[in-house]
């Protein structure tokens, strides 16, 4: 269920490719279809792809469309999958797998030891961890 949406993402990158006029976001579009359809293919095969969701989304920080138009509801459809793919993802995992998962094992354990509570909080909502769970942990640090 939560790879359709990344489905829907890719068709509606496609759809807004066949609307683009612009040669230059065509090419940035192409690779971007490339991309999600490694992804998509990595997820129907059950392979992990929570790794792979920080590269696509360089990708597209990295490129800059001229008309970004044509792909705004692309754009909206994979910030939706992204979130909801990694809560999907995360469900089930420790605090230290949510962050070795996210590669924020090193930036958190600097953020408790110059204890920025700032940080901390910034770094756990970033692995879906609850209101609740994030207070307690901030907590034991005070």
């Amino acid at each position: 269920m939560v790879h359709r949406s990344l489905a829907e993402a890719i068709e509606l990158f496609e759809t807004g490719l066949a609307d683009c006029r612009r040669s230059e976001d065509r090419k940035l579009i192409e690779r971007y279809l490339a991309e999600l359809g490694l992804i998509l293919a990595r997820a129907v095969l059950g392979k992990d792809i929570l790794s792979r969701l920080p590269q696509a989304e360089r990708l597209f920080a990295h490129s800059w469309l001229i008309d970004e138009e044509p792909f705004e509801l692309a754009f909206a459809k994979w910030r939706e999958f992204r979130a909801d793919y990694e809560e999907f993802a995360v469900r089930g995992m420790t605090v230290n797998e949510r962050l070795h998962a996210f590669s924020l094992l090193e930036s958190y354990d600097q953020a408790i030891s110059a204890r920025d509570l700032d940080a901390v909080r910034r770094i756990l909502k970033i692995v879906h961890l609850s209101e609740e769970s994030i207070a307690q942990i901030i907590a034991t640090i005070k």
